[in-house]
């Protein structure tokens, strides 16, 4: 009982050291988050915000993709472009889509496991708006710096909100569209990657060149992709 009670489960469970937390990471528990939804969605969300700031590499890779966005935006800002506010939103447009883009990588982001998929009895609804909400609060922050920007260069509120309603559809997209492939290709991010960035540039390219039929088929194309990983992850 003895050798029982004293035994190191990590002598049987090992760990990537890369996504070990130290003790200055479990600030964040399940007594530290607002509560914010119900009790089984609050918990998914928690387990999702946890998992998001527990992970050393990736917290880095946020915090160097709002680096390089401040960074960007202040060089932006200084050399006082003609067309800056369009500038600044297709900055932060690409900043979503560079930075979601590196969620597929093994070396950011640890892959659900099967079990997660195949043997919890969760809802697919549940599951999905915990990942979006965790998430979007970083688009949320992106969001903060883009109108301050806008503020500084533009100044009229008419235009700040403009280009952030554009920001925020961008966003929504990119990063519904991530987590469906997410879901789809659980077991193959890489495959979810292809699938991720060919996805974005047909949206971008169908809604520059088409302006009323581009948005509507975007908009089946991400509802469609939306449908399968729902009976994916049901199935």
């Amino acid at each position: 009982y003895k050798t029982a009670a004293t035994f190191d489960i990590n002598s049987i469970f090992t760990q990537n050291g890369r996504f070990l937390s130290g003790r200055k990471n479990r600030k964040i528990n399940f007594n530290t988050i607002p509560r914010l939804f119900a009790t089984k969605l609050q918990a998914l969300f928690n387990k999702e915000l946890i998992t998001v700031w527990r992970n050393p590499v990736y917290r880095k890779i946020k915090g160097l993709t709002t680096a390089f966005y401040v960074g960007m935006l202040i060089f932006i800002i200084l050399k006082g472009y003609q067309n800056t506010g369009i500038l600044i939103l297709i900055l932060s447009m690409f900043t979503v889509w560079l930075h979601y883009g590196n969620h597929f990588s093994d070396k950011y982001i640890t892959p659900d496991p099967d079990w997660y998929f195949h043997t919890l009895p969760l809802k697919f609804y549940r599951v999905w708006f915990a990942k979006f909400s965790a998430e979007f609060i970083y688009i949320l922050l992106l969001l903060t710096i883009q109108s301050a920007a806008l503020f500084i260069t533009a100044g009229d509120l008419q235009v700040v909100i403009a280009f952030d309603a554009l920001f925020l559809l961008f966003s929504i997209s990119a990063l519904t569209v991530k987590l469906n492939f997410q879901i789809l290709f659980y077991d193959t991010p890489r495959s979810a990657g292809y699938a991720y960035h060919f996805t974005l540039i047909f949206i971008v390219i169908m809604c520059y060149n088409y302006r009323l039929v581009g948005p509507l088929i975007s908009l089946i194309l991400i509802s469609s992709y939306f449908i399968k990983s729902y009976r994916f992850f049901k199935g």
